[in-house]
């Protein structure tokens, strides 16, 4: 299963840098089950996660996990990815509806769109 999750896990996180090119910094992608992702946007952690919604994509903000007295606003919106019950076949869909999410339609500079 270790296996299986590390080349499902690699599979997505390619997919993610070719979609978003340079405007996404991904963290914490040695091991486990999620990781940390970081965009390059105007829209905020909240914006996005409404859009995600929208586009049927769970996901969830870093500001879930900091305290609210300490909670700063991030220059670069901060999402958690999670990836255990993601089919290998809707990795790129989901990509797609993460794009939307965290930019509407507009291209993606270095995208390749």
């Amino acid at each position: 299963m270790k296996q299986h999750y590390k080349e499902k896990r690699e599979r997505l996180i390619r997919a993610l840098e070719s979609e978003f090119g340079g405007e996404i910094t991904v963290k914490g992608a040695n091991a486990g089950l999620h990781f940390v992702t970081e965009f390059y946007t105007c829209r905020t952690e909240q914006e996005i996660l409404a859009y995600a919604a929208a586009q049927q994509l769970e996901i969830f903000g870093m500001s879930r996990f900091r305290l609210k007295e300490s909670r700063p606003q991030p220059d670069k919106p901060a999402l958690i990815i999670g990836f255990a019950r993601l089919r290998e076949e809707d990795i790129q869909e989901g990509v797609q509806r993460l794009r939307r999410a965290v930019y509407g339609h507009k291209k993606i500079p270095g995208s390749g769109d």
